[in-house]
């Protein structure tokens, strides 16, 4: 808890999620849908961002606190997720270029106080969270590395900021956007476009045809993964900019490092409590005026006293003074104001019974809005307590999960002969296999530059290395299909000293089949160790990136154990 509130944890989580939100796995989703949420959501943008934003924390939360079990059913029911989806913004897309408005998980561009564009854009963000659940074990592995696993509130602390990092950029859009949202709000609303489709023929709004265009594409898209499924290229624009971008985070890291974490999260409940105060704010003033309306004017009073039976007004110096100077013979002011009251059945006892009857319904209506607020506020409350709970359950039983870890063992398998290699380094030059001839070796295959507690592993490695030494290893490599050039800047970026080889052809990494146990298809390595001992021949294996969980980080205790016990097994 302390190097949470006083290290880099919650920048570099903040960063890291920023760095998520471009990943191959994670981009092709969920800027389409947020764009399309965006295009109708008639200048309130923010708050229809805010919203998406909880659809996609909604998934990805309990995720990263180690709800492996819904992790593994995206897994195993993939086809059916995707193709659903897709079908669905496919058909939400046609309809918002007919000018339907069914109710479904699609902008709908409804009013703050009606709520459909915000329902909307949360099941958007929703579906996003299901469809980048590939970012989620990365962040389960940050929140296990950064020793925040030992405390709920630090786990959650964590991750809700790596979220807030997610959606940080839509949020800057979003400002951009309301800033200057007459002219796109004109341009996207005044502008009609017409389409014509054979003998029908419709004009439409700019923005609605920019949003239902994303949706049949994304929907087109979507159904074509379930198919295919999510796997990317090991090399490409996409991998580069994303090693760019954890690059630049890192160098950010390092600046900020006199930064405590207790400061970052300050600053990120600060923003977005402002936020939440600016997507409210535009409604007050409508509420106000509603609520005014029914309200009678200043005139009322003196509209409904007027005429014979009426209140006498304010007491005046003279009607004080004939008051004082009543003799016995007349009235009392009781008796005067009896004598005074409208006679049943009368105009004035009608405005009068009226007015008694509107102020009567009045403070009701006040009574069943304060009841409303609290019964609200109760919902609101047992709802916070409910997700908190089911939150810590989940998190109690992923830290048991955590200690019992399994892993597979693939091919080669122990006893056979660890295929060699002779691959570019971090450290310059080449490093083989054949070099280590003679040495007890662990070699580490990881997913390289997108999975960061993959290389925090090495880290971990490296400080805990007499441990690891003590167990009879004598030197340690690690191989990932990452390009040579971003290898070596990753290792520098992070002071890596293990020698960190570069296979992006995956000829290597096939030989020993590695990739089977990856997250990313068989594009990248899984979280595999093979031990290989001086004859050459493969002591220990345990691949442990393998499906349901997608293991990217192991404890450095628990690995030893289970290299000791699988090497006198």
């Amino acid at each position: 808890m302390g190097e949470l509130l006083f290290g880099t944890t919650l920048l570099a989580s903040f960063l890291g999620g920023m760095v998520a939100l471009l990943a191959p796995c994670c981009i092709s989703v969920m800027l389409p849908a947020y764009f399309a949420t965006g295009f109708r959501s008639r200048g309130r943008v923010v708050a229809g961002t805010l919203a998406f934003g909880a659809g996609v924390a909604t998934v990805i939360v309990p995720i990263g606190l180690g709800a492996t079990a819904l992790s593994a059913l995206f897994q195993r029911y993939h086809l059916w997720i995707y193709l659903t989806g897709g079908v669905l913004m496919l058909a939400g897309g046609l309809a918002v270029l007919a000018g339907w408005k069914p109710k479904m998980p699609m902008p709908s561009g409804g009013t703050p106080r009606q709520g459909g564009g915000f329902k909307a854009a949360y099941g958007l963000g929703a579906f996003s969270g299901v469809a980048t659940a590939c970012c989620a074990p990365v962040l389960a592995g940050v929140v296990v590395l950064s020793g925040a696993s030992g405390s709920f509130l630090a786990a959650l602390g964590v991750a809700l900021i790596y979220v807030l990092g997610m959606v940080a950029p839509l949020v800057v859009i979003a400002l951009a956007w309301e800033r200057g949202h007459r002219g796109p709000a004109k341009l996207l609303e005044g502008r009609q476009v017409p389409l014509r489709l054979g003998p029908w023929r419709r004009r439409v709004p700019l923005g609605d045809l920019l949003s239902g265009g994303l949706l049949v594409a994304m929907g087109v898209l979507t159904s074509v993964l379930a198919f295919t499924g999510s796997e990317m290229s090991a090399s490409g624009w996409r991998v580069r900019l994303s090693a760019d971008l954890t690059h630049f985070a890192s160098r950010i890291t390092d600046a900020l490092s006199w930064l405590p974490g207790w400061v970052v999260a300050l600053a990120a409940a600060a923003a977005l409590v402002l936020l939440i105060r600016r997507t409210l704010r535009p409604a007050a003033p409508a509420a106000a005026q509603s609520d005014g309306a029914d309200a009678p004017g200043p005139a009322a009073p003196a509209a409904c006293c007027a005429g014979t039976g009426s209140d006498p007004g304010p007491l005046t110096a003279t009607s004080a003074a004939d008051t004082d100077r009543t003799t016995p013979m007349e009235t009392p002011p009781m008796a005067a104001e009896i004598q005074h009251a409208p006679k049943p059945g009368s105009k004035a006892a009608r405005r009068e019974k009226a007015r008694q009857q509107r102020e009567a319904e009045r403070l009701q209506e006040q009574q069943e809005q304060r009841n409303r607020r609290l019964r609200r506020t109760a919902l609101v409350t047992a709802a916070v307590v409910a997700v908190t709970g089911g939150l810590y359950l989940v998190f109690d039983r992923s830290e048991q999960a955590a200690q019992n870890v399994s892993y597979e063992v693939g091919k080669p398998g122990i006893g056979k002969t660890a295929p060699g290699f002779d691959l570019a380094s971090s450290t310059g030059g080449k490093e083989s296999l054949a070099d280590h001839r003679g040495e007890t070796v662990l070699l580490f295959f990881q997913e390289g530059g997108g999975c960061q507690p993959c290389w925090d592993q090495i880290t971990d490695l490296e400080k805990s290395w007499k441990k690891v030494k003590g167990l009879g290893v004598d030197s340690m490599l690690s191989i990932t299909t990452d390009p040579a050039d971003l290898v070596k800047r990753k290792a520098k970026d992070d002071g890596i000293k293990t020698p960190v080889l570069s296979d992006p052809d995956l000829k290597v990494s096939k030989e020993y089949t590695t990739n089977q146990y990856g997250m990313m298809g068989t594009s990248k390595n899984g979280h595999s160790f093979v031990l290989v001992g001086p004859d050459g021949k493969i002591q220990w294996r345990a691949d442990y990136g393998g499906a349901p969980d997608y293991t990217m980080y192991v404890k450095v205790d628990k690995l030893l154990s289970d290299l000791k016990a699988g090497r006198k097994a």
